[in-house]
């Protein structure tokens, strides 16, 4: 069963990506250095924060 992904739900997962620590290192390490700030980046612009 899929769940809804609100907008509130989406930028929070954003600040997790960008939030610092494990989370965050794994995700430049996949992507580049940088990657998880600017995935944040542009989920906040979408959830207009």
């Amino acid at each position: 069963m899929m769940y809804k992904c609100t907008d509130e739900i989406l930028y929070g997962l954003g600040k997790m990506y960008a939030g610092g620590g494990e989370f965050t290192e794994n995700i430049d390490k996949m992507g580049g250095k940088g990657t998880a700030e600017f995935v944040y980046q542009a989920i906040k612009i979408y959830c207009g924060k």
